[in-house]
């Protein structure tokens, strides 16, 4: 499930108010308010971005490259396992054990890597702010192998609301923030499908109201996917 819910900070009470009776697993972003939650899990392709930005102004940085590659075989592995539920050739249990054991072989390699050359980086260089936020969010980009609905990334619910908060027209249109949620943009949300095979409900709530009510079916599912955006200048 992915909720959609606008709100004008990102401080932590917000967050808990939020998740306020949920306790099952939460895939986000980086944002450091998340970082404090039970069950979190974090993002790969957040942990790979600092690496890829120092490709673009370095090609030959090969130890950047190296830990780029090691994340593609995580999404490889998801893309392969998820096809082979939708066809009907492993079970959801025997997916996560397959996932399980491939993905932790990729992580222990990445980790292997990353602490034999992460001595040769100050922390201030590029390389050294890019491994330490790999080793901050380590423990929760480790654990979506033992969540079915979780993948690597949050790129599902990034992908998701990306039409709706990054439309250019759109948001030339918003002046308030009852504007955010119009009934005329919601049913367009509940259009959306997610990778993989689970179903995903969308929902846009800009009301504690709202909020409430979606809460009570946020409970039965397993995993919450949640997005960081930057409010528009108005």
């Amino acid at each position: 499930m992915v909720l959609f819910s606008y709100v004008a900070n990102r401080r932590i009470h917000t967050i808990d108010a939020l998740l306020g009776g949920y306790h099952k697993y939460v895939q986000t972003d980086g944002l450091k308010g998340y970082k404090h939650l039970k069950n979190h899990i974090g993002c790969w392709v957040h942990a790979v971005r600092r690496f890829k930005q120092i490709l673009k102004t370095n090609p030959k940085a090969e130890n950047a490259r190296r830990i780029c590659k090691y994340a593609a075989k995580l999404y490889k592995i998801e893309e392969q396992e998820r096809k082979h539920v939708l066809d009907n050739l492993i079970t959801e249990e025997e997916f996560l054990v397959s996932r399980r054991i491939q993905a932790k072989s990729v992580i222990v390699d990445i980790k292997r890597f990353a602490d034999s050359i992460r001595e040769k980086y100050t922390k201030g260089s590029a390389m050294g702010k890019a491994l330490n936020y790999l080793y901050e969010y380590w423990p929760t980009l480790t654990n979506y192998v033992d969540c079915y609905e979780a993948s690597p990334s949050n790129n599902s619910a990034e992908n998701a609301i990306r039409p709706f908060v990054c439309g250019r027209r759109g948001c030339l249109r918003i002046r308030s923030t009852e504007q955010m949620l119009q009934p005329s943009i919601i049913p367009s949300l509940k259009l959306l499908k997610p990778m993989g095979s689970t179903p995903m409900t969308t929902y846009g709530t800009s009301s504690n109201k709202d909020l409430c009510a979606v809460k009570q079916e946020i409970g039965m599912h397993c995993c919450l996917g949640i997005l960081t955006v930057p409010s528009c200048r108005l």
